[in-house]
């Protein structure tokens, strides 16, 4: 027969072995099971406000924000130009599906001639184009452009772009200049929503010329052909550079 002192004394390393098992256990419970990512409250494993943790959306104080190398007005034919802004994601494992821009043109006087919006998908980790073709000039010209995300940017969790190749790059010159080339899917998954970006470089960097091109599914293993065209007779280019983004994978 247990003694009282000695049921007192099980009792109280009992309660201690409960405190700690409820102190262990409960966070842990709530981490795996508490994140809701959508009830505007920071529970579970979340680090902040529906972000972080195992949430799909990632807090905006670990991610950041794309790095706008340059912006280029190009040239496309008489009344028309068209507008890219280069930028680097340096995110390796998140992205925007949805980003809000704006780009603004000016003219000679710093005057604002007119604005055009969109969205645009950010890939994680890597370099890509936000182009705006067929843009009407009116009766100014734009002779300088700005571009700028016009709303938050919500980062999410995304997989790195898969592997596909460019291949075979042709320009030709002429009355209609053309750019060609072969998108090429090495791997046995199929993708769709894909973005092909052509920028042309003169020798001293600069882009003179841009064209994109939406490819809306591409299978394993097959090839989809490419080709860019400008209605006036371009100079052949120092460096070409395209750009891919698959915003369906």
């Amino acid at each position: 027969m247990i003694s009282w002192g000695r049921q007192r004394q099980l009792v109280f390393v009992g309660s201690i072995g409960l405190a700690i098992a409820l102190a262990v256990g409960i966070p842990a419970f709530l981490s795996r099971e508490g994140s809701k990512c959508d009830n505007k409250v920071k529970d579970g494993n979340e680090r902040g406000v529906d972000c972080g943790g195992s949430c799909r959306f990632v807090c905006a104080s670990d991610v950041a924000l794309p790095v706008l190398q340059f912006v280029r007005l190009v040239p496309l034919e008489r009344g028309l130009i068209g507008a890219v802004a280069y930028s680097e994601n340096r995110n390796t494992d998140a992205g925007v599906r949805k980003a809000a821009y704006l780009f603004k043109f000016y003219d000679d006087a710093q005057l604002l001639v007119m604005e055009r919006r969109g969205t645009a998908y950010i890939p994680p980790g890597k370099a890509f184009a936000v182009f705006e073709g067929r843009i009407p000039v009116g009766s100014r010209t734009p002779t300088r452009a700005v571009f700028e995300w016009s709303g938050p940017l919500r980062f999410e969790k995304l997989s790195p772009e898969p592997a596909l190749a460019i291949r075979n790059e042709l320009f030709e010159a002429g009355e209609i200049s053309r750019l060609t080339a072969e998108l090429r899917n090495d791997t046995l998954a199929s993708f769709e929503g894909i973005k092909v970006t052509a920028l042309l470089f003169d020798e001293t960097g600069n882009v003179f010329a841009a064209g994109s091109k939406y490819v809306p599914e591409l299978s394993a293993k097959k090839e989809a052909p490419l080709s860019f065209t400008w209605p006036a007779v371009l100079p052949f280019p120092a460096r070409i550079e395209m750009l891919y983004t698959v915003s369906g994978q």
